[in-house]
């Protein structure tokens, strides 16, 4: 047989919790926006309880040792709710943040207040265990020890109550009260902890009902509503009336009949913890309150890495004696700061004489760094700005423009070197009309361009490195070129040779208007197109003898 996860935690409760209306409890449990956190007690008992033997304590995140604590001191009387909250009245600079003050009228609804410095248990966020303590034993427990429910407790039962599935949140920023059918506090460490078990959910920053609580249990005390100890919740007198009234003579509203003072008192002054001239005993605003305001005037970083920027800090208000600071350092009387880096500073402004102080952050931005890339790819060198580069590799430039500002060139550098084409081999001195063969040596993935400025004709090779030239009938000195151009890098290299053509008289009278008969090989035979020796008969006797050379 198994249980419902819901029973089974109403069955561990039943048998867990301490007897009916003998002990204190957890009326109320508020977790409002900022540091706005408090918790209501409740004496459900017919006794005045001193309250020096409990203390309230946090076990955050999960935690199961070593809490956070409160020692309570003081009475409570019967049917009376106290409530103890954070009382944080002043910016505090926490690590990397500044915690905020807690709100002016949730302040007002707390009967007590810890000690606003960081830690104490009231900074609690939803997802602290909180306990009250008598002598080291749980008196009461709200959540549960131990467990770390992600941002809050829910109402989602399929994830034990935590926010592993999405539930609705019940204990961040909310404020819950105990249902009035509750009689007595949670004494052992819950399997489970439903918040929705024994509280009612208000809605956030609901402070109207702090310091007073229904509860089903019978409440002797004082029903008189005259008293200043009155027990709304009080259904039997116990005859313990007590009667009181503002007894300073300086308050507004003084009772020169009252024999007890009942802390009713009303003092005109500044209220508000901001002000310059707060007056802690005050609690009726007079609207005297003075305060500092600072406006800050930023001029950002011109350029990238530089330190030229600067804040000018200007504060009315208060006393006009100040002292200003930056980031905790260089105290001076003025708000002027320059030569400073792009960063975040926090402006401080203390006002020497009235002890109030205002926190400004200011956001000094510089430029992004200007950087360039280009890649470039050159045969054998490259002039760079008047450099001359000779190596493959990265580069790089740094230029300063008309502002003063630098940027950086990167250059990726491929340097191909040219072929290293050999002299051009052959004859130097010819005769007109004399074929010649030429050549330069082969380079592996080569290719070769031969050419002539005049002199004669290209019969065969010119994209070899062999090259077959037959001279003209001119005479004079002529050049022959080759371009030699690597096929995978495009880079050339050129070489060239002086081609002397001789003055030949017989060559000179020869007739140029005979027409070719036929051409055939050494046998008399026609020439094939493969023969290597051929023979030019033409129409006026004359016989041309070639070599044909192939590569």
């Amino acid at each position: 047989m198994k249980l419902n996860i819901t029973l089974l935690f109403i069955l561990i409760l039943k048998f867990s919790n301490a007897q009916d209306c003998s002990d204190l409890f957890i009326s109320e449990y508020i977790e409002g926006p900022g540091n706005n956190n408090a918790i209501e007690i409740y004496n459900p008992t017919l006794s005045t309880i001193d309250l020096s033997f409990y203390s309230v304590n946090r076990y955050g995140n999960g935690s199961s040792t070593s809490p956070e604590t409160l020692q309570l001191s003081g009475l409570i009387h019967p049917g009376e709710a106290i409530v103890i909250g954070n009382g944080q009245i002043d910016s505090v600079w926490v690590s990397t943040y500044w915690s905020l003050p807690v709100d002016p009228i949730f302040l007002a609804a707390c009967d007590y207040t810890c000690n606003g410095i960081f830690p104490t248990p009231f900074y609690f966020n939803g997802d602290d265990a909180i306990t009250i303590e008598k002598n080291g034993n749980f008196i009461d427990i709200f959540g549960k020890v131990g467990e770390d429910p992600g941002n809050a407790w829910t109402d989602d039962v399929t994830a034990g109550f935590t926010d592993a599935n999405g539930g609705t949140w019940w204990t961040k920023r909310q404020t819950l009260v105990r249902k009035s059918s509750v009689k007595k506090g949670i004494t052992q460490n819950p399997i489970l902890f439903n918040p929705t078990a024994e509280y009612d959910s208000l809605p956030d920053a609901t402070y109207s009902g702090m310091g007073s609580h229904s509860c089903d249990c019978i409440i002797y005390g004082c029903i008189d509503s005259n008293a200043v100890n009155y027990n709304f919740q009080a259904t039997v007198s116990d005859s313990s009336c007590i009667y009181a009234g503002c007894m300073d003579s300086t308050a507004m509203n003084f009772n020169p009949m009252a024999s007890i003072d009942d802390g009713s008192c009303l003092f005109l002054g500044c209220i508000d913890s901001l002000a310059c001239n707060y007056d802690t005993n005050a609690n009726v605003n007079d609207s005297s309150c003075n305060y500092l305001n600072t406006s800050i005037n930023a001029i950002n970083i011109s350029c990238f890495g530089g330190s030229n920027g600067s804040i000018l800090a200007s504060t009315s208000g208060g006393s006009q004696n100040f002292q200003y600071s930056i980031n905790g350092n260089l105290q001076q009387s003025n708000g002027s700061y320059n030569n400073l880096n792009a960063a975040t500073y926090h402006i401080n402004v203390l006002d020497l004489t009235m002890g109030c102080s205002n926190n400004i952050m200011v956001t000094l931005t510089e430029p992004l760094q200007v950087i360039t890339n280009s890649i470039d790819t050159v045969c054998n060198f490259y002039i760079w700005d008047g450099d001359t580069l000779n190596i493959s590799g990265d580069y790089n430039k740094t230029y300063t423009d008309l502002n003063g500002c630098d940027s950086i060139h990167n250059k990726n550098l491929v340097i191909n070197n040219s072929p290293n084409t050999t002299n051009i081999l052959g004859v130097v001195n010819v005769n007109p009309l004399q074929i010649e063969n030429y050549s330069v040596g082969q380079n592996l993935n080569s290719i070769y361009s031969w050419e002539l400025d005049s002199g004669g004709i290209i019969i065969n090779g010119i994209n070899s490195n062999i090259v077959e030239i037959q001279w003209g009938t001119i005479y004079g000195t002529f050049k022959l070129f080759v371009i030699e151009t690597n096929i995978f890098t495009n880079c050339t290299d050129t070489t060239s040779l002086v081609i002397n053509v001789n003055a030949n008289s017989s060559t000179l009278n020869h007739n140029f208007n005979k027409k070719l008969i036929k051409v055939t090989n050494i046998l008399g035979a026609k020439s094939k197109k493969n023969s290597h020796i051929r023979f030019y008969l033409y129409n006026d006797g004359t016989v041309e003898k070639k070599l044909i050379l192939k590569n």
